[in-house]
């Protein structure tokens, strides 16, 4: 019996064996292979289209059109993200209906990125209708939410992974109450939640299976919270304008108040000082990560009570292995003396730390700074250029 031509690649192996093997190989493992004969090349061809990431603009897109139309591989497309680049360069209408066109051919797509407004584009409606027929698992959508509204459209289900971006999105009261029953749909089968925005109305959506939650601003109580998403291990909670502030002080005083551990499971935060505060009372927090917008940087910029007494004060319990400081700076002050309190304080309340990070931008050579601060507090050795 004459091998098949895949088995070929790999002798003595069989069919299913080396079938296995390019199931597994990364992309560059794919090229590589590929390059080796004909016979592989033409193997490869449809496990190079399983995850495919296009970020380099009009032609890369156009590139990947062609192949997979070529040689019939759209049906074993499997992961697509494209670009703002792609988005940013394209022609509209083209683009759209050809995207469409791939979308309805890939039936074994799992997950689909967009980085761009999707509403921009004239077939925009086609490209949710064809996403809402394959059995995808991850979405991930800059705005579009309205689209999901057209009656046409059957609602979207089985989804493990939803990212709506904060970038352009509408989040009027009509789209996040698409929003709601989107999340109605996949409640039993999301793990991960990637939203600008939520309020009240969301406490009622139980998420048993949600791990990890990102989310921009909160107009909800942290025990509403914890009611629809029960089991967190990892929550971000993003900078809040000032006309959301009153709302977010809300969830942190209620997160403050509470006498029992809302989520026992959750042992990653990520928010501004408050939040970290408040979690940190009752969760055994093991990765930190603090975050500032807008900050004049300068040497007592970490002297704030916060810092100094609140933030050491409540992870003293917590087994901290890791804490990020992550600051976007508007300014640099003249830097004077060094007065950073703070970090012999972390020094004394976070004896199991094993990794402190200060991700300072867009200031040159602030990180430099902070760097000769930090090792002279900790007493770390700096690590060489090889690690």
């Amino acid at each position: 019996m004459t091998a098949h031509p895949i088995s070929r690649i790999f002798p003595p192996l069989n069919h299913d064996c080396a079938l296995n093997i390019l199931d597994i190989l990364d992309t560059p493992s794919l090229r590589s292979l590929a390059s080796t004969s004909r016979i592989a090349m033409t193997s490869t061809r449809r496990f190079l289209v399983q995850d495919v990431v296009l970020r380099n603009g009009a032609e890369q897109y156009s590139a990947f059109r062609e192949f997979v139309l070529l040689h019939d591989l759209t049906r074993h497309v499997r992961y697509l993200t494209i670009g703002n680049r792609v988005i940013r360069a394209v022609d509209d209408e083209a683009f759209s209906s050809s995207l469409t066109g791939i979308l309805e051919k890939a039936e074994q797509l799992r997950g689909f990125s967009f980085e761009g407004c999707i509403c921009s584009f004239p077939n925009a409606a086609q490209i949710v209708s064809a996403l809402v027929d394959r059995p995808l698992s991850t979405l991930t959508l800059c705005g579009g939410l309205q689209l999901f509204r057209d009656i046409n459209i059957r609602p979207i289900s089985g989804l493990r992974v939803l990212s709506i971006w904060r970038r352009n999105c509408d989040f009027s009261d009509s789209s996040l109450s698409i929003l709601s029953n989107i999340l109605t749909n996949i409640a039993h089968t999301l793990e991960l939640l990637m939203v600008p925005y939520l309020d009240n109305r969301f406490s009622t959506i139980l998420c048993p299976h949600v791990h990890t939650l990102h989310v921009g601003g909160l107009a909800i109580t942290a025990e509403e919270l914890a009611r629809a998403f029960p089991h967190l291990r990892s929550l971000t909670v993003g900078y809040a304008r000032s006309l959301m502030m009153a709302y977010l002080e809300r969830f942190i005083d209620s997160c403050m108040q509470t006498q029992t551990t809302l989520w026992p499971s959750l042992t990653t935060a990520t928010g501004n000082v408050r939040v970290i505060t408040a979690l940190a009372q009752r969760h055994a927090l093991q990765q930190v990560t603090v975050r500032f917008e807008d900050l004049r940087l300068s040497v007592d910029w970490l002297g704030g009570e916060y810092f100094c007494i609140g933030l050491p004060d409540a992870i003293r319990d917590c087994p901290l292995e890791t804490l990020s400081l992550d600051v976007c700076v508007s300014a640099l002050q003249v830097p004077g003396d060094v007065r950073i309190p703070l970090l012999s304080r972390l020094a004394n309340s976070a004896p199991n730390l094993k990794r402190l990070a200060f991700n300072i931008f867009p200031i040159p050579k602030a990180s430099e700074y902070f760097q000769m601060v930090s090792l002279s507090a900790f007493k770390f050795e700096p690590a060489s250029n090889d690690d």
